[in-house]
């Protein structure tokens, strides 16, 4: 896969990581489907919403359905909105969009192509495009001694591929420190991956349990009812429940 130049700024915001290797979950992708998008937050003073959900694209052509997602994101709004003190999502809108999306997977490399191609030229529907590609944990806490798994869950932070104690800062930042780039009212920040369920599960099961005042036992039955079911993501979580608990988010 051929992968843009990182451009930083309204365009596009590419954020790599250095890692000496990647653990990858061939989970694969499947077309825009509004059974797997749902809000996760929103912020009053800066008028932020935070959605999850899959690829925000159809397949065989693949092509990006901003349109239907935009829809999906609005009809989701009203159902889910009062739960979270929300009003009604209005367009226009300025989506900002974090892709979850393997680059080593053959499936996933053509829609995030797709997706990149899309944001590059597109610059006045897409604010922003955010890639942090997730791989999960093999380490499960359950296997591991006392000892050591409370020595890994107070160091999580340093050791963590996919950056979860930084990344779940930064993203309540975006939602609740926003500050729009546009005159459009409304700002949306989307997360996905290609199913929705695994990696978009652990993400959103993270910032549960960290903004949302969530149980541990509350977000493993909320993203086993969406098909969570990737091992690896499971023991991320895991972890980071973990570490919250050993410090505190610190």
């Amino acid at each position: 896969m051929s992968v843009p130049p990182i451009v930083w700024g309204k365009t596009l915001l590419f954020l790599l990581l250095a890692s000496t290797a990647i653990v990858a979950v061939l989970a694969g992708v499947e077309p825009l489907n509004y059974d797997r998008i749902h809000l996760v937050d929103y912020s009053k003073p800066t008028n932020t919403y935070l959605f999850r959900g899959n690829l925000p694209e159809t397949l065989n052509p693949p092509v990006f359905a901003y349109d239907a997602l935009v829809s999906y994101l609005v009809n989701r709004s009203a159902l889910e909105g009062p739960q979270f003190q929300a009003p009604t999502l209005t367009t226009p809108i300025e989506l900002h969009i974090i892709t979850l999306l393997n680059h080593t997977d053959p499936s996933e490399s053509d829609a995030l192509n797709t997706e990149m191609s899309f944001a590059l030229n597109h610059t006045d529907l897409i604010a922003e495009l955010v890639w942090w590609e997730l791989g999960g944990e093999t380490l499960a806490p359950a296997d591991q001694p006392p000892v050591t798994r409370d020595a890994l869950a107070r160091t999580f932070r340093q050791w963590d591929y996919d950056k979860l104690p930084d990344r779940i800062e930064l993203l309540n930042k975006k939602v609740h420190g926003a500050s729009s780039t546009s005159t459009k009212k409304n700002i949306v920040w989307y997360f996905h991956c290609g199913h929705g369920q695994d990696r978009t599960g652990e993400l959103s099961g993270a910032y549960n349990l960290r903004w949302m005042n969530q149980t541990y036992a509350q977000v493993v039955a909320y993203n086993n009812a969406l098909g969570w079911d990737v091992p690896q993501n499971q023991h991320a979580m895991e972890w980071y429940s973990l570490w919250l608990n050993a410090t505190g988010g610190v």
